[in-house]
């Protein structure tokens, strides 16, 4: 059955995804001597594979051959581990046809100064690490729960929504209550609107960080081979 059909019969449908790339990974790590479960003990702060990255030696590296991915790390560079998980995000259509992507590049290089819409300190909390810009589904569902208020039965409803690219129409039947839960939190209510039109603009698009981080670990551990045992 589809996964309609799945849903429908409260089944949990699971993505069991196959990778090549983690293939190659094993065999190069066969080649070098070392067992490939050494990966998930790597240290994440290998400067030439960090460095690899920086000068768009890209080829051969998971996720960062497409056309958008070369865009942003030019623009961007790559400096840390955090970036390669950013941009892993950033690399969508949503973020990129949004002006997310712009403004958090404009940010990350120090062309914008970092400017959160709202002081509340739950906002400030969540967005800190991405310069006040929403670019993951955790921060659009906690900002909900936290900021608005929201029930987990309608913040469930609007990650489903962003993971799905649902869009402006279907997010404005939740409006009214995260603005009323925000004010009810202290927040301005013109804050709050600004809040929420920045979760639909941007928020609405988001990826999971936890699927960005998995991906972005092995897009470092290809970069790791590459930059140390380019042979194999």
């Amino acid at each position: 059955m589809d996964k309609k059909g799945a849903e429908y019969l409260n089944l949990l449908k699971i993505d069991a995804l196959g990778l090549r790339t983690l293939s190659v990974l094993s065999d190069a790590a066969t080649q070098v001597g070392f067992d490939y479960r050494e990966f998930y003990r790597m240290p994440l702060d290998n400067q030439a594979a960090f460095d690899l990255l920086d000068n768009m030696r890209l080829y051969g590296i998971f996720q960062f051959e497409g056309h958008a991915m070369r865009m942003l790390c030019a623009q961007m560079g790559i400096k840390n581990f955090t970036d390669i998980v950013a941009v892993t995000a950033l690399a969508r259509p949503g973020p990129l046809h949004s002006g997310g992507a712009d403004e958090y590049v404009r940010r990350r290089t120090g062309k914008e100064p970092t400017i959160y819409i709202s002081q509340h300190p739950s906002y400030i909390e969540q967005t800190k690490d991405t310069y006040g810009v929403i670019i993951y589904q955790e921060q659009l569902m906690t900002i909900c729960r936290e900021c608005g208020s929201m029930s987990w039965n309608d913040v469930q409803a609007i990650r489903r929504a962003a993971s799905k690219t649902l869009g402006k129409e279907f997010f404005d039947k939740y409006r009214k209550k995260f603005v009323d839960g925000a004010v009810e939190n202290g927040i301005e209510e013109n804050d709050a609107i600004k809040i929420w039109e920045n979760m639909v603009t941007f928020g609405s698009w988001g990826m999971n960080k936890s699927h960005t981080v998995s991906y972005g670990l092995i897009s470092y551990w290809c970069a790791y081979m590459k930059a140390n045992h380019p042979l194999e």
